[in-house]
């Protein structure tokens, strides 16, 4: 960065797989980047070098698709420090990888966000209703440790444009409430190592549903699945397919 022109700079539309640590002149100097569409980052820094960081991703006014991962020194998630998104108005894919440490700024993602992935975020059921609001959300994957309360609710008329819906590995959840008009074009559905997961009694609303994937579940969930697939869906012409795997 120190020996390129500017103008070289501005003219960069894809920056991705770059990791940043707090000798990376990168930290400081990515708002130059003034055309950026795509940015992937992960990185090592301190609580105020994140900010520092934020603060010029929040500039980058151009962004479509952004992933951030926190991690140390192994790989593992640590704290992810965020400025408002809201002013990214193009932003249409976010990743995030980390602990947020001000889960509120889920109020502030942009909405026209259409994908939207967390890791290691640990938001709870009051987020869950700010990504409600999320309207024009069609694909949403709640990864390890990305929700931490032991229910979650999708309230009646929420996520109307969601087609893909992956939940992996969120060991604290319970119990999923799936209210009616929830979700009403929902196609694909995986539920991966949820081991504590009761049955959703709601799965009879997702009439648009067309796979259901039940990766590394409890063996009585899916068979409880199985056994009552004509209860669930059995008004409908073509029910969707239910595929199970266990590794």
């Amino acid at each position: 960065m120190r020996h390129q022109g500017l103008n070289s700079l501005k003219n960069l539309r894809t920056l991705w797989g770059v990791f940043v640590d707090k000798y990376s002149p990168l930290k400081d100097g990515l708002d130059k980047f003034i055309n950026l569409r795509k940015l992937g980052l992960a990185f090592q820094l301190e609580e105020e070098e994140q900010k520092v960081l934020a603060e010029r991703i929040v500039k980058l006014s151009h962004l479509k698709s952004l992933r951030m991962r926190s991690i140390d020194e192994m790989g593992e998630p640590c704290l992810l420090v965020l400025e408002s998104l809201s002013g990214l108005k193009n932003l249409s894919s976010l990743n995030l990888f980390g602990k947020l440490g001000n889960p509120s700024i889920i109020a502030g993602f942009p909405k026209n966000l259409i994908d939207l992935t967390l890791s290691a975020s640990e938001i709870s059921k009051d987020q869950m209703r700010e990504l409600e609001k999320l309207s024009n959300l069609q694909s949403l994957c709640l990864y390890s440790k990305s929700y931490t309360s032991t229910e979650m609710v999708c309230s009646r008329w929420a996520f109307q444009k969601l087609v893909v819906l992956k939940l992996w590995k969120l060991e604290q959840l319970e119990d999923w409430v799936v209210e009616e008009k929830a979700m009403q074009n929902i196609r694909k559905l995986e539920i991966r190592s949820c081991s504590k997961l009761k049955v959703p009694t709601g799965l009879r609303y997702l009439k648009t549903l067309i796979e259901l994937k039940l990766i590394n579940m409890p063996e009585e969930f899916s068979a409880t699945i199985k056994k009552t697939e004509v209860d669930i869906w059995g008004d409908l012409a073509h029910p969707p397919e239910i595929i199970t795997k266990s590794w």
